[in-house]
C-alpha cells in the first residue's frame, strides 16, 4: 500500500520547529547564529576583469607585439640588421617586413 501525504503534511510550524519550552528555543537560536558567519567565498579581483568589459586576450596580445616592435626598434637590431641585409635597403623597411612576418606566424599559433 502507498503512502500519498498531503502537501499540509510537509509544513513545520513554528511550535515544532522552535519546541515548545524556552530551552529549546534558546538552544535553536544559539545555533542559527553560529551558521551566519559563513558567506560567500571572496573572490579575486584580477580574475574577474572580462566582467568588467575588458578583453584580457586582447590586451595580452597588445602588451606582446608591442613588446616585439619594441625590440626590433632597438639600435643594436638594426646594426645587426644591417650587417646581414646590406647598408643599401633601409632598415624600417627590412623591420618592417620582419615584424609583418612575425606577426602573421605569431597569430596562427596564439
Amino acid at each position: 500500500m502507498v503512502n500519498h501525504n498531503s502537501p499540509s503534511d510537509n509544513v513545520v510550524n513554528d511550535s515544532d520547529f522552535y519546541g515548545n519550552n524556552a530551552n529549546n528555543h534558546s538552544n535553536n537560536h544559539s545555533n542559527n547564529h553560529s551558521n551566519n558567519n559563513v558567506g560567500p567565498a571572496p573572490s579575486e579581483g584580477f580574475t574577474n576583469l572580462s566582467g568588467m568589459g575588458v578583453n584580457v586576450d586582447l590586451v595580452l596580445k597588445s602588451i606582446f607585439y608591442g613588446a616585439i616592435f619594441y625590440l626590433l626598434s632597438l639600435p643594436d637590431v638594426y646594426k645587426m640588421t644591417a650587417g646581414v641585409v646590406g647598408k643599401k635597403v633601409d632598415g624600417v623597411l627590412v623591420h618592417g617586413i620582419v615584424f609583418a612576418v612575425l606577426y602573421y606566424i605569431l597569430t596562427h599559433f596564439i
